[in-house]
């Protein structure tokens, strides 16, 4: 399967990470305003309008982009019919959370929000329960 990456700062990177050591991956896109060092063989850069008019079948997409662009990149790989994952926040407007919303509905596709639980209560209690185990201090995050 192939997997497109709007965005390649922090949460991009981190994604496409995970994502080498999957061998159902055969290729990363990466689609980011400023040219990027990529890190292996797996992961191709393109702009935004080769991703408009490729016939590269994407499965899945992850948008990691500033906030004010999650809607624009969610919207279109929707309309072409991929799974998308949208980094926090989902969209900025209530109007564009329905619109993804009903379109993915519409489409049978995928469409959700990445939620990180540093914050979470329960794990920030597991955390130090973990901690307290040993000399060594183990991330949970």
């Amino acid at each position: 399967m192939n997997i497109i990456i709007f965005g390649y700062g922090t949460a991009g990177k981190y994604y496409s990470k995970i994502l080498l050591k999957k061998k159902e991956i055969n290729k990363i896109f990466i689609v980011d305003k400023i040219k990027q060092n990529i890190i292996s063989k797996k992961i191709t850069q393109i702009n935004y309008k080769e991703f408009v008019n490729n016939k590269i079948k994407f499965s899945h997409a992850m948008i990691c982009t500033p906030s004010g662009e999650h809607f624009k990149y969610a919207y279109a790989c929707i309309k072409k019919n991929i799974h998308t994952l949208v980094e926090k926040p989902f969209v900025l407007k209530l109007e564009e959370a329905k619109k993804l919303i009903k379109i993915s509905k519409e489409r049978k596709i995928k469409c959700w929000t990445a939620l990180q639980n540093r914050y979470n209560k329960a794990i920030i209690k597991l955390k130090k329960k973990v901690n307290l185990l040993g000399p060594k201090k183990i991330s949970l995050v």
